[in-house]
């Protein structure tokens, strides 16, 4: 019994003395704090947070690797919100407290009906460095991501001048930023960029993507529509019916608002929504809605599964 005493103070000496933190640097940098977590040498993880809820820009000046990052935002349970990170891991990566959403399609398919976004839930492992999508937390006090099995999650360095942008449709591009941005009266923008409502307010449902008006604003590590017609940039999909090789929009013709439907990894919709032009978070939309994500302009008689206020309702 003495024998293994010592011998088990001996191994865990050495293994203290050759011990070093898993982080390559601890303390906080701008936005992102590192931090070493656990109690015993082998079993400790390099822990980054990063606080979204401020003004300033986020500015990574070189790479880090980490195990784990906390993102530490305002958000509400089940509520939709837009996001752009510069970070990459491998397949073991997963999300603790939230889905992630990509844009996959614009649809318009007559101008009786209004404009569509569809979104659709993507693995974890399939999202990209400096890429926007749309996150819906299931808590209020943020998500983790992080990895299994000894996986790792590399944090990208960015700049004031990095603008990372998906373009998904004709001339239509999901615009992430790193920076604070606001749009102030002559822009040459306004009229061009759409933010993601959070909350209804006068004639904007939440949920709904908005046309800014001067004045409106966007926090760093967020995302926002823009319309294009010069812009030959980004990475292109093709979309949906109605819309894929549709010519020029005149700025008069662009939509005020645009819905947005969520859709599982099934193609089941299961949530639909709006835009907030001050915010960039998302709620569900108000009003009736069928099965595909189109509004109705009121209760419908007939049988069957719809959305009202973002909640299926069944009408027997």
């Amino acid at each position: 019994m003495r024998t293994s005493i010592l011998s088990a103070v001996f191994v865990t000496a050495i293994a203290t003395s050759v011990w070093a933190s898993p982080c390559a640097e601890e303390g906080t940098f701008g936005a992102i704090t590192f931090k070493t977590e656990g109690e015993y040498p082998w079993d400790t993880t390099c822990v980054a947070t990063i606080d979204a809820s401020g003004e300033d820009d986020f500015i990574v000046e070189k790479d880090y690797t980490v195990d784990k990052i906390v993102f530490s935002r305002a958000f509400k349970a089940y509520q939709h919100q837009t996001i752009v990170l510069p970070i990459s891991f491998d397949k073991s990566g997963f999300i603790d407290g939230g889905s992630v959403f990509e844009i996959s399609e614009l649809a318009h398919y007559s101008k009786y009906e209004p404009w569509q976004i569809v979104c659709k839930e993507t693995k974890p492992e399939n999202m990209k460095a400096n890429t926007p999508y749309i996150m819906q937390a299931y808590q209020n006090d943020g998500i983790t991501i992080a990895t299994n099995n000894g996986g790792s999650i590399t944090i990208h360095k960015t700049s004031s001048k990095d603008n990372p942008v998906f373009r998904f449709a004709d001339n239509w591009e999901f615009r992430g930023t790193y920076t604070y941005k606001k749009w102030g009266e002559g822009d040459s923008q306004i009229g061009h960029v759409y933010g993601f409502a959070a909350n209804s307010k006068d004639k904007v449902q939440a949920g709904q993507f908005v046309k800014v008006k001067a004045g409106a604003f966007i926090k760093p590590l967020r995302a926002y529509l823009y319309y294009d017609k010069k812009s030959s940039s980004g990475t292109k999909r093709p979309a949906a019916n109605g819309v894929n090789g549709m010519a020029a929009i005149e700025d008069d013709d662009l939509p005020s608002t645009i819905d947005v439907v969520f859709k599982d990894e099934n193609g089941e919709t299961t949530s639909i929504g709006r835009m907030n032009t001050v915010t960039g978070e998302i709620s569900a939309a108000t009003g009736w809605f069928d099965m595909k994500g189109r509004r109705l302009s009121k209760k419908p008689t007939q049988k069957g599964t719809y959305f009202n206020n973002g909640k299926k309702v069944v009408i027997k």
